[in-house]
């Protein structure tokens, strides 16, 4: 690919290329069809007036799954990082100004 930082000037093989490595044309097409497809799928979203759908039970086995695992996660981290968040939450509350350790 030859670059032609002047723009195409008709002649075969000359590519306009930007400071960034996109060219401009390709750049501009590609937020067109994004932008295009989002909107496409937004109104396929809120146009719809009912979902004749059905959840077995599998499906509502892994949804609660999902959240007794977030749950634990969550409580796994507060954890890991006890001791850490008591003594920043007693450093605000007390009136003194303890050292951090470390320092």
């Amino acid at each position: 690919m030859a670059v032609n930082d002047q723009g195409n000037s008709g002649q075969p093989g000359l590519i306009r290329v930007t400071d960034s490595g996109m060219i401009p044309e390709m750049n501009r097409n590609y937020r067109n069809m994004v932008c295009r497809l989002a909107t496409a799928g937004l109104a396929l979203v809120l146009l719809v007036n009912t979902a004749h759908a059905y959840l077995d039970p599998g499906t509502g086995s892994y949804i609660v799954q999902l959240l007794i695992g977030g749950l634990l996660g969550g409580l796994f981290a507060i954890g890991l990082f006890w001791k850490k968040s008591l003594a920043f939450v007693k450093r605000l509350f007390s009136g003194k100004k303890h050292d951090l350790p470390g320092e």
